[in-house]
């Protein structure tokens, strides 16, 4: 198969996922959504490729906000992109050095790029919120603005963790699995 062909459809697969997930998951609350989306990041951006995962990772707060799960005004949505690209750059950064390294290492990096793609993950919700998005909203409306606390706290280091975890668990399965010939 064609390597771009080949690439649009596993990307469309990872989209169909989220998807299916964010549907699933929207009434069991953010934590388990929020642990699913992360989940299907990290694993298109290392089954696929970096530049699936990022498809994935802006397709994401579109689809969530297509489909009712998080009720947030389209100025969030940016930094949620953004969010989500720096969760798919850590891990793919990070985890591209362990091709080829011991299992001890292999398992390092994973645990390393779990707790920076959950901290970069946080860390750019939290400036873009609090230091961009909120006081463009204020000045626009000339009084405070409050983001939705649970979407844009520590909750979202919580799920980038779980996910990440997840990752590790399946991840590394399915791509031995599919490396396998059945014909």
């Amino acid at each position: 198969m064609n390597k771009k062909i080949k690439w649009v459809v596993e990307t469309g697969i990872f989209i169909a996922l989220l998807l299916i997930l964010q549907t699933i998951t929207k009434l069991l609350g953010t934590i388990v959504t929020g642990s699913a989306v992360n989940f299907v990041l990290v694993a298109a951006t290392l089954m696929v490729s970096m530049s699936s995962g990022l498809i994935v990772a802006v397709a994401s707060p579109f689809l969530a906000l297509l489909l009712g799960i998080v009720p947030l005004p389209i100025h969030f949505i940016p930094v949620v992109c953004l969010g989500n690209i720096a969760i798919c750059l850590a891990y793919a950064l990070i985890l591209k050095r362990s091709v080829d390294k011991s299992n001890s290492v292999k398992i390092t990096l994973w645990i390393i790029a779990i707790l920076l793609g959950a901290v970069a993950k946080f860390v750019v919700l939290y400036v873009g919120v609090n230091y961009i998005v909120m006081p463009i909203m204020t000045a626009v409306k000339n009084a405070p603005v409050k983001a939705p606390a649970a979407i844009f706290s520590t909750q979202q280091m919580i799920t980038a963790v779980i996910g990440g975890v997840l990752a590790l668990l399946i991840v590394p399965a399915v791509n031995r699995a599919r490396k396998k010939t059945y014909l």
